[in-house]
């Protein structure tokens, strides 16, 4: 089921939670063109869905799909976390979801 890369839980070899997928970090200025950035890198990568929760957390019964959806949000989380402040990450790091993490930025900015 995941080594399909058109999966969105597919993950690639090359995806690391220390990639850097947009050129500037966000500041207090510049949120809707860090926030467009970042959603072409994520949707390029086929994990724009865990930031508008299409990509939904699946049952705890799919303990493998769960699992594997548990690794792909950590890993956009970290993609997320990688491009902002070092201040502003330690205040948004705890949300459990990305989808969370995503729109408590949007409500700050």
């Amino acid at each position: 089921m995941y080594d399909d890369p058109s999966h969105p839980l597919y993950l690639y070899h090359s995806d690391q939670p220390s990639m850097i997928l947009v050129a500037h970090s966000l500041n207090q200025e510049n949120y809707y063109i860090w926030s467009h950035g970042m959603l072409m890198a994520l949707t390029i990568k086929n994990k724009d869905g865990f930031i508008d929760s299409i990509i939904a957390r699946p049952p705890a019964s799919s303990e493998a799909e769960s699992k594997q959806w548990t690794r792909c949000n950590i890993l956009v989380k970290g993609w997320i976390l990688n491009t902002i402040s070092p201040k502003l990450a330690e205040s948004v790091m705890y949300n459990d979801t990305t989808y969370e993490l995503w729109e408590e930025l949007n409500e700050r900015f």
